[in-house]
């Protein structure tokens, strides 16, 4: 065993000295007294697998604010965005409505729409007349045809919704303001002409809801100058 140890010990003094073998590699690869396997990344070239462009942040690809915006992030590196409460309570395009606190348009020529139109002061809803989301925090939905209360020019007065800005169902036409109609409690109009055109799916609504004994919404009808 002692001849066996004598002879390793030989042979390992008789191998060069290691600092003359490592004297052969260039400093970046190998340096003394470094446990590096790997090239040393110098600060002008950062090591990093991001197809993003190189920034002096590069490194990691968890989440940086290199990503934001950048087309070659992927997930998780998404760019954060709002999504809207109708959109994530899965509330479809064609239930939309007219709430509370609404501004609408009138398109009636009654002294009351025309002054406030005029003075820049439009109604507001106030109450919505409709079972449709009424369990809602805003309170319900009003549609084409529904009834609403509204305040305007320090009044409360009712209305008919005769257009809306919000998407509709296929042949439904869409208008450019949310428009109304004033009436009083009877049902009949306000005014003696309405300047807006009507669209044709409120006819049998209004029909359904009129009564002859209580209130009559399709005298409507007669006052409207265009149909869509």
């Amino acid at each position: 065993l002692l001849q066996e140890m004598f002879s390793l010990k030989s042979m390992l003094c008789s191998l060069p000295a290691i600092g003359s073998r490592l004297g052969k590699f260039p400093s970046s690869i190998i340096k003394l007294g470094e446990c590096k396997t790997f090239p040393t990344a110098t600060s002008g070239s950062a090591l990093h697998t991001s197809p993003v462009a190189e920034t002096s942040a590069a490194g990691s690809i968890w989440r940086l604010p290199r990503y934001d915006g950048k087309a070659g992030a992927v997930w998780p590196n998404h760019v954060p965005h709002y999504t809207h409460r109708k959109h994530r309570a899965q509330q479809h395009w064609h239930t939309w409505g007219i709430f509370k606190t609404t501004q609408m348009n009138v398109v009636d020529n009654s002294a009351l729409g025309r002054k406030a139109m005029a003075e820049g002061r439009a109604p507001k809803v106030i109450e919505v007349y409709s079972r449709k989301h009424f369990k809602r925090s805003n309170g319900a939905y009003g549609k084409l045809g529904d009834r609403v209360l509204v305040a305007i020019l320090g009044q409360k007065k009712k209305g008919i919704i005769v257009g809306m800005k919000a998407k509709q169902r296929p042949g439904v036409p869409r208008f450019d303001s949310n428009n109304i109609v004033l009436i009083e409690e009877n049902g009949n109009p306000s005014g003696n002409r309405i300047t807006a055109p009507l669209p044709n799916s409120i006819r049998p609504i209004l029909q359904k809801d009129s009564n002859p004994k209580k209130a009559d919404y399709t005298k409507l009808f007669a006052i409207a100058t265009k149909w869509v």
